[in-house]
């Protein structure tokens, strides 16, 4: 990981705390919003987490089609180590991503994002 990048818990407590409710109001609650919750550096939302972002809590989010390309185990791993922010898997061909740098470094990647994080691991 690049720099400083806050885990779950401090995701779900800045986003309570923007919305004015009790950050502890989702205490053991991580395996709603995250997908591997045993993980707490891995930023990976559910899908009732995306919605709660997106829908609640109003937080930009871009969908990026990654075309006939499949998201690989190579690359899960790569986006569990690499990625900086929230991001939503809707399919193995679709991903929503929550930082506007990545969003826009996929569009110069022309969606690839296999090339995208492999330049990333090379940083």
């Amino acid at each position: 990981m690049t720099g400083f990048t806050p885990n779950q818990l401090e995701y779900q407590q800045r986003i309570l705390a923007s919305l004015d409710l009790d950050p502890g109001l989702l205490d053991g609650q991580q395996s709603a919003w995250w997908f591997n919750p045993t993980n707490l550096h891995s930023l990976r939302l559910t899908r009732l987490g995306h919605k709660w972002f997106r829908d609640v809590a109003n937080i930009a989010c871009y969908p990026v089609s990654i075309g006939d390309q499949r998201i690989l185990p190579r690359q899960l791993l790569q986006l569990e180590r690499l990625w900086t922010a929230p991001y939503y898997i809707q399919t193995s061909s679709k991903i929503w991503v929550y930082n506007e740098t990545d969003y826009v470094m996929l569009q110069l990647h022309g969606h690839n994002l296999h090339q995208y994080l492999n330049n990333l691991q090379l940083k």
